[in-house]
């Protein structure tokens, strides 16, 4: 069974209890906590041998199911950036058959928010009127890019971040660390599993070091040794998203320190982080936090990764004209 999302799972196992599933689930949250993982845990527990929820996870069909070779349940997900009509409409045309070894043919659509108008309207038939013994479950991160009428043909189901004690033991588990170094990459990954094991170790148990105590030192208002640093960043990491995790991480320990709880993330350095922190007001930390999250908005808007790191360490420096609204 799968951990650390059991609101998700209770709401599963009442409606096969009452008889109450619906036809199209729509499960949103973040990348990496499990999504995908729910929905087959899902269509495992509707072709189960032994009826129930969780499923046993041992019997035949559900061990297809986890291989990803069970002719019922179909996964589709987009082969570039987008998810294309044609792959929709052959989705649906396999809908049309009755199961053919299970209980109830599953269907999977992985990152919806990838389909295009004319995609979306190509499932919206088969969200209206679903063909008997099928249940669909689409993945997305957000509602944003869906049709209204796609979304409301689903049931909603917000899927929330992994909490962090969890991705540390699946950590330790999958990666063989210690649990420092497991805590560390647990808490930068947010919740999120999938980021916590893609993360690059070296980068954040030892670039990561860098990073902090080269900031702490940079006098404040001192925009050339600023840019100087800003532009290392941007050399360092192709990924400027990693430096906003350090940023990000930072913060929130500043903002532990503030209320007296000790640091959980950068115990190595908590003697620097500390000081900092002492000499930062609490209103100085969240417009800090306010920043680096919009800056982070700024980058997946295809910002320039330079200009915006410049701009982001510019204003956490106290530089005055520095900005970071949206243009």
């Amino acid at each position: 069974m799968i951990r650390g999302h059991e609101a998700v799972q209770a709401l599963f196992r009442e409606a096969l209890r009452h008889g109450r599933l619906a036809h199209a689930y729509l499960l949103v949250g973040k990348p990496g906590i499990g999504k995908r993982l729910l929905a087959r845990e899902l269509a495992q527990a509707l072709n189960c041998e032994r009826p129930g929820y969780p499923p046993d996870g041992a019997c035949l069909s559900c061990r297809k199911i986890r291989d990803l070779n069970h002719p019922d349940v179909i996964e589709v997900e987009a082969e570039t950036k987008t998810l294309k009509v044609d792959q929709v409409r052959e989705l649906c045309a396999q809908l049309r058959y009755r199961p053919f070894e299970g209980r109830t043919k599953v269907a999977v659509l992985a990152e919806a928010e990838r389909m295009n108008a004319a995609a979306m309207n190509a499932l919206l038939k088969t969200l209206e009127e679903p063909p008997p013994d099928t249940v669909l479950v689409l993945t997305a991160l957000s509602l944003e890019s869906l049709l209204p009428t796609v979304i409301s043909r689903c049931q909603v189901v917000r899927v929330q971040p992994l909490p962090t004690a969890v991705v540390e033991e699946m950590v330790m588990e999958q990666m063989k660390v210690e649990r420092s170094e497991a805590r560390l990459l647990a808490v930068l990954s947010e919740g999120s599993l999938g980021k916590a094991l893609s993360l690059d170790r070296e980068f954040f148990l030892e670039g990561r070091r860098q990073i902090i105590s080269r900031f702490l030192k940079l006098p404040a208002g001192a925009a050339t040794a600023i840019l100087d640093y800003a532009e290392e960043l941007a050399r360092l990491r192709e990924d400027p998203e990693e430096v906003m995790d350090v940023f990000q991480s930072l913060y929130r320990d500043l903002l532990l320190f503030k209320e007296g709880i000790a640091s959980t993330i950068h115990t190595d350095l908590a003697p620097a982080v500390q000081a900092a922190a002492e000499a930062t007001s609490p209103e100085a930390i969240l417009t800090g936090l306010e920043r680096i999250e919009r800056a982070r908005r700024r980058l997946r808007q295809n910002a320039n990764p330079r200009l915006t790191l410049a701009a982001l360490t510019l204003a956490l420096k106290g530089v005055p004209g520095a900005s970071l609204e949206s243009p």
